[in-house]
């Protein structure tokens, strides 16, 4: 299980999947959000991935395009 949410703490997740594959992404978005380092992510089957807080609106990130879309 894995659960996690987006920096601003509006969205919240929750996976039960098995992690297909992880990612460390050191692109200047991600080396701000985390204060300097790469950003760790994983992909997980989607009919095990859920939405446990707030609503998803597109791929809107803060009025910007979200690093990967």
């Amino acid at each position: 299980t894995i659960s996690g949410g987006c920096y601003c703490k509006k969205l919240r997740y929750l996976s039960t999947g098995i992690i297909q594959s992880s990612i460390q992404c050191h692109c200047r978005e991600c080396q701000y959000i985390t204060g300097g380092n790469a950003n760790t992510l994983v992909t997980v089957p989607i009919e095990t991935f859920e939405f446990t807080k707030g609503i998803q609106k597109g791929d809107d990130c803060h009025g910007r395009t979200p690093v990967g879309t």
